[in-house]
C-alpha cells in the first residue's frame, strides 16, 4: 500500500516535470561555443567516466560543457596515477586534488594562473581573501588553486550529519536493543556486541554473509585509513602523518607507538577477525564493494553517518543510529574556512579558461550548490510555505530503490545523476542565505523532524538526549578540531621520498597485523615494521610532524584569541 503509493507520488511528479518542458533547465542565455569535454581529475571522487544524468544535463545547458571524470579511488592507480599523469604534462582540466599535488603541478607548470580570472566573478571573489592567502602560505608567486570547503561559519561549531557527527560509529538500532543495549566502555566491549549481533543476524534477506567489518584499501594514504577513523571514537585524530593528537592538541600517540591508538585500532580489528567478525574480502575489495554490501546490510558498524542512508519512515527498526563505544570523547571536526587541504585548479591549456570559470563561480553560489548537495528542485525536493526544503517522498524512494528520471532531464536513477566530484569548493554544510537552511539536505530542519520514527524515540528514550550531539555534549564526549590558517611548508624531495618509502610500509605492514595468524605474529609484524621504518630514516619525518604539532598549537591559540577579543567587543 505505502509502495504504491510512493511509486504513484513520483510517477506524478515525473509528469509534472515533463510537462514543464525544459524550462527548468534553460541555458544562461549567453551562447557559449563549441562543446567542451573537460577530463576532470577527481581526487576524492568514488565514480569514474562520464558524469551522467540530470546534474550532466544541467552543465551542457549552461554552459555548453561535459565531464569525464577521473578517479584514482576507482582506478586502483593511487598517487601512481597522479604522477604519471604529471609526467605526461597534464593531469586534468580540471583538477581536484591534494596541496601537495597542487605544487607539483605548480612546479610543473601545468597549471592556469587564476588571478585575473577570479576578479571578474561573482562569488568565488567572495572567497578572495582566503584564496589568496591559501596560495601565498603555499609559496606561489600567483592565485592557481581554489581550497575546497572554505566555511563562513565559526570554527568552534561542530560540522555534522544530520544531527550527530558525520564520523563515528553506527549500528542498527534493533541489532543493539536486542542484545539488551549495553554500555560499550572500550574495544573489547565493542567486538563482544557485534559478536552477538552478527550471531544473531548472520545473514541479510538475501541469504548473504553479514559482518562486524567489512574494510577496504583504497583510500589508505601513509597508513590505514580506517584504522585512523577508528581512533576518532576513541579521543583521536590523525593530526599529521605519523602523530595521533587530541582534538585540542594536548595529547600525542605517535603512529607507531607501543599500545598507542593506532596499535589499538588494528589489534582491534585483528581481534575482530580472529573472532569471524571481519570480512576476508577486507583487504582485497575496493570502497565500493563494502558500500553496496552496506547497503545491502551486510555489515553491522559504520563509521559514516550517511552510509546507511538517513532516512526513518516512522517504523524502520534497522535504522542505523549512533552508538557511544568509548568513555574517550568522540573527534569532530570543526567549520574550516581555509578549506580542508584540496582544491581545484585548471589546467594551463585548457579550452576557453573563462568558460570553466565561470562554471566553478556558478558551483560557489547558492543555485549550483543547492544542485550540488541537495538535488533536483521539484523532483528530490520542494519548499514548504515557509520557503524551507523539504524531501519529496521521490528522492527517498530514489535512493533506496534506483528510481530514474525522464531522458528530457539527463536519464538514468536519480541518485547517479548527482555530481560525482565529492568535493565543492563551498562547505556543504554552511548555510544558503536564501533559505536560511545548509546546504546539504541531511542538515535541513524538515530532515532533522521527519527522522523521528520508533528507532529514533526509543534511542532518545534509552540514552536520555533527542540526538547524538545533544548526547555527547551533556556528557562532555564531543571535541572539535579548530582548524586554522597553518599550512604545512613545502618538504624536501628526499624527505618526500623517505615519507613515501615508510608509508607504503605502513600500510603494508598494518594489513598483514590485521589479517594475523596469531598474536604473536602479530607483534612480530609490528616488531619489523618498527625496525624497517627507523632503517629508512622515519625518524626524520616523525621529527617533522612533531614541529608541525607545535605550530598549531600556536595558531590554535592565536585563532581562540581572536574569538575571545571579538566577544569582548
Amino acid at each position: 500500500m505505502k509502495e504504491g503509493y510512493i511509486l504513484k507520488v513520483a510517477k506524478s511528479l515525473i509528469s509534472c516535470i515533463v510537462f514543464a518542458g525544459l524550462m527548468l533547465f534553460v541555458s544562461c542565455g549567453e551562447e557559449q561555443g563549441e562543446l567542451l569535454t573537460l577530463e576532470v581529475y577527481a581526487g576524492r571522487a568514488n565514480y569514474q567516466g562520464m558524469q551522467k544524468g540530470w546534474y550532466g544535463k544541467i552543465v551542457k545547458d549552461k554552459f555548453n560543457m561535459e565531464f569525464n571524470i577521473i578517479a584514482p579511488n576507482i582506478s586502483g592507480g593511487g598517487n601512481l596515477l597522479f604522477e604519471s599523469r604529471l609526467s605526461a604534462g597534464k593531469v586534468g582540466d580540471i583538477v581536484i586534488t591534494s596541496y601537495d599535488n597542487m605544487t607539483a603541478c605548480v612546479q610543473a607548470g601545468i597549471l592556469a594562473d587564476l588571478t585575473s580570472y577570479l576578479k571578474t566573478t561573482t562569488y568565488l571573489k567572495q572567497y578572495l581573501d582566503v584564496i589568496k592567502t591559501v596560495n601565498e602560505r603555499l609559496g606561489y608567486d600567483s592565485i592557481y588553486i581554489i581550497p575546497t570547503s572554505m566555511s563562513t561559519m565559526p570554527p568552534t561549531e561542530p560540522m555534522l550529519y544530520g544531527a550527530g557527527p558525520e564520523l563515528a560509529s553506527y549500528m542498527p538500532w534493533s541489532y543493539y536493543k536486542e542484545i539488551g543495549c549495553p554500555d560499550i566502555k572500550n574495544e573489547q566491549d565493542l567486538l563482544d556486541a557485534l559478536a552477538l549481533m552478527q550471531a544473531n543476524h548472520p545473514y541479510n534477506e538475501n541469504g548473504d554473509k553479514v559482518y562486524a567489518f567489512s574494510l577496504f584499501r583504497d583510500w589508505d594514504v601513509g597508513h590505514m585509513s580506517l584504522a585512523a577513523n577508528m581512533a576518532r571514537s576513541y579521543g583521536y585524530v590523525c593530526t599529521v602523518p605519523t602523530i595521533f593528537t587530541s582534538a585540542d592538541l594536548s595529547k600525542i600517540s605517535p603512529l607507531i607507538e607501543d599500545n598507542g591508538i593506532y596499535y589499538r585500532m588494528l589489534h582491534l580489528y585483528f581481534e575482530a577477525n580472529q573472532r569471524g567478525l571481519l570480512d576476508p574480502e577486507s583487504g582485497v575489495q575496493s570502497f565500493a564493494t563494502m558500500y553496496e554490501k552496506a547497503q545491502n546490510r551486510q555489515v553491522i558498524y559504520l563509521w559514516w553517518a550517511w552510509m546507511p542512508g538517513n532516512y526513518d519512515d516512522g517504523s524502520l527498526m534497522e535504522r542505523y543510529v549512533f552508538i557511544p563505544v568509548s568513555t574517550e570523547p568522540v573527534v569532530c571536526d570543526g567549520f574550516r574556512k581555509y578549506g580542508d587541504g584540496y582544491a581545484y585548479a585548471i589546467g594551463k591549456n585548457t579550452k576557453d579558461i573563462k568558460r570553466v570559470i565561470d562554471y566553478l563561480d556558478w558551483t560557489a553560489s547558492p543555485e549550483g550548490m543547492m544542485y550540488f548537495w541537495a538535488g533536483l528542485e521539484n523532483v528530490g525536493y520542494t519548499y514548504d510555505e515557509n520557503g524551507k526544503p523539504v524531501y519529496t517522498s521521490f528522492s527517498m524512494e530514489a535512493w533506496q530503490n534506483g528510481l530514474t528520471v525522464s531522458e528530457e532531464y539527463g536519464g538514468g536513477t536519480y541518485a547517479e545523476g548527482y555530481c560525482q566530484f565529492n568535493d565543492s569548493i563551498v562547505e556543504k554544510k554552511d548555510i544558503n542565505p536564501e533559505t536560511g537552511e545548509p546546504y546539504h539536505s541531511e542538515n535541513w530542519s524538515s530532515t532533522l523532524a521527519g527522522n523521528r520514527g520508533v528507532a529514533s524515540r526509543e534511542w532518545s528514550q534509552h540514552f536520555g538526549a533527542n540526538t547524538a550531539v545533544e548526547y555527547l555534549i551533556k556528557n562532555n564526549l564531543l571535541d572539535v578540531i579548530i582548524n586554522t590558517d597553518y599550512l604545512p611548508a613545502k618538504e624536501s624531495r628526499e624527505l618526500q621520498l623517505i615519507r613515501d618509502k615508510c608509508g607504503s610500509l605502513i600500510k603494508e605492514y598494518s594489513w598483514k597485523m590485521v589479517f594475523a595468524e596469531s598474536e604473536e605474529q602479530f607483534r612480530e609484524y609490528w616488531r619489523t615494521l618498527k625496525e624497517l621504518l627507523y632503517h629508512n630514516g622515519y625518524e626524520q619525518v616523525e621529527a617533522v610532524d612533531l614541529q608541525a604539532i607545535e605550530l598549531m598549537r600556536e595558531r590554535r591559540e592565536a585563532v581562540l584569541a581572536g574569538l575571545a577579543n571579538e566577544e569582548k567587543k
